[in-house]
């Protein structure tokens, strides 16, 4: 029969409670150690050391305000033979029990019991680990040991005990929210957390530390120095004695994760799976060697390199130079479109090549956010939807069409005889001509949306509704087309015009008829879709 595993308290100074240490005990079984680990700094390091002293392969971790509740089961013991996610047990997963919010009345992960594998942190390959993620379950899942939600209630966590530590949990857990360290459901949690209970404990605390926090996190995103920070308790009291004079940050737009700009890749390959390209499965090799630290990721997209014959020789030594840019330096951009041109550009999709010789024409343009995840669905789901339509349009025009992909992916469509893009950023429109250089029914041209002509076109579309008043729509003559993007993602400050939902998008582009209307989710925000006729 296995030993009952290990419970481990992990308190950090004013943290400890006597009565949660004591109902762990009463809850546990027999014989079950159940040891208080205190006051180790670093969050990291406090649970390597609950590894370390763990006599059993797994062990419990209890946070300090943890309330277990009277059902809990600490005689669990995870699987070796189940399969909760391909070809992985149970035994293989970090487990995080549900947990009660008493700021919100919400039940999720936050402050719930866990079960780590001793293996997460002293399995060689980790064993030295100076700089580890900002969370620890995401930490471990990331060195092979999954996150895996059990739905059952562990505790209540009752952070709130002090006016510091009812502003700390706020602040730490709307950081990571806001950061994208944790990510299921973060928007609504986040609105949760800016909305406590109207009678909970020092309620003031707690919406300051969540506004804070989602703050913090926003602005902080992929800086894993700045994030680091919310685990360092002297550096968090600073903060809240400064509470009363802190002042927002600026928040910008961009992708949130892999800020060095290898998100690109994942854009790239959203492309590559909606034009069905020959090679996608091979791109998604190489995409997942750049932008992943696994080095089996890195030994498979080499072996396919020197065994497939397709590819030539000196590919493998541009895949190592481009491999070395990705994980050993900062991402390079236009060593990231060389490599895609040599590998993936053909005949029936010459994007690839298009996009070299157009970034070569205007490299000081922001190619890396252009193929974001997001940038790339919202223009493959604008696209998507207007072939629907069952139509061809004669004369087309993007508003603000910035770099011109969407115009070159429209034409592919065959959808649009003749495509415009204006902009106002000259940059921008160089690059779009050169990318559609080959087309001879596109035009680019430096135009200012409020003053443009748009009574030849019948179908006019802007994906950038968010950045501009509705003059641009009060100029176009009834009974055209008009496809409108825009979002709900109001902290950026060049967003001038957002709305909060489709009915309000609807009330602010009045339409005779809808064709179609729609939200994108796009994880910090969402995105909301008109096609119409004005």
């Amino acid at each position: 029969m296995q030993p009952l595993l290990d419970i481990f308290y992990l308190t950090y100074k004013n943290d400890f409670s006597q009565e949660n240490y004591d109902r762990i005990k009463d809850r546990s079984g027999f014989p079950q150690r159940v040891v208080n680990v205190a006051d180790v700094d670093g969050i990291y390091n406090a649970h390597k050391e609950c590894a370390r002293q763990s006599k059993t392969d797994h062990f419990f971790v209890v946070d300090g305000d943890a309330w277990i509740v009277d059902d809990f089961d600490f005689s669990y013991i995870p699987s070796t033979t189940d399969e909760v996610y391909p070809e992985t047990c149970s035994a293989q997963c970090t487990h995080v029990w549900r947990a009660i919010n008493p700021a919100t009345g919400m039940t999720y992960g936050y402050g719930g019991v866990k079960l780590f594998a001793r293996e997460a942190f002293f399995d060689k390959a980790w064993a030295h680990v100076e700089f580890p993620g900002v969370d620890v379950t995401s930490e471990v899942a990331r060195r092979g040991f999954p996150y895996l939600p059990i739905e059952h209630v562990s505790n209540e966590t009752r952070f709130n005990t002090t006016a510091f530590n009812a502003w700390k949990g706020a602040f730490r857990e709307s950081t990571k929210l806001a950061s994208g360290i944790a990510t299921q459901d973060r928007r609504t949690k986040l609105k949760e957390w800016k909305t406590p209970l109207e009678d909970v404990g020092f309620r003031a605390e707690i919406l300051l530390g969540a506004i804070m926090g989602e703050n913090y996190g926003t602005v902080n995103v992929g800086k894993g120095d700045k994030l680091h920070r919310i685990n360092n308790w002297k550096w968090l009291n600073t903060w809240f004695k400064q509470r009363k004079n802190w002042k927002a940050q600026p928040i910008v737009e961009f992708d949130t994760t892999y800020p060095d700009g290898r998100y690109m890749l994942n854009g790239i390959q959203r492309y590559a799976e909606w034009t069905n390209h020959p090679n996608v499965e091979d791109l998604e090799l190489m995409r997942l060697a750049v932008i992943d630290s696994n080095q089996d990721h890195v030994f498979n997209a080499i072996e396919k390199l020197i065994w497939d014959k397709k590819y030539k020789s000196e590919h493998l030594q541009i895949f190592l130079q481009y491999l070395y840019s990705g994980i050993k330096n900062r991402f390079n951009p236009e060593r990231c479109i060389h490599f895609m041109y040599e590998y993936f550009n053909t005949e029936q999709d010459p994007y690839f090549g298009m996009l070299m010789g157009a970034f070569k024409e205007a490299p000081e343009v922001n190619i890396v956010d252009a193929h974001s995840n997001y940038q790339v669905e919202s223009k493959t789901w604008l696209i998507d939807n207007l072939v629907k339509l069952n139509r061809r349009f004669e004369d087309a025009v993007f508003i603000g069409g910035w770099l011109g992909i969407s115009t070159f992916w429209t034409h592919k469509r065959n959808i649009v005889h003749h495509i415009t893009n204006i902009d106002m950023d000259p940059e921008a429109i160089k690059f779009s001509n050169k990318l559609n250089q080959f087309n001879n029914t596109y035009s680019g041209l430096v135009e200012d949306a409020y003053d443009y002509d748009y009574d030849k076109h019948d179908l006019v579309i802007n994906t950038s509704a968010e950045h501009m008043t509705e003059e641009w729509f009060n100029k176009i003559k009834p009974g055209t087309v008009v496809a409108i993007q825009t979002n709900d993602f109001h902290e950026i400050d060049e967003h001038i015009n957002t709305v909060n939902d489709l009915t309000e998008l609807q009330e602010k582009y009045i339409m005779s008829e809808i064709l179609f209307v729609g939200t994108k989710d796009c994880d910090r925000y969402n995105r909301f879709m008109l096609i119409g006729i004005k």
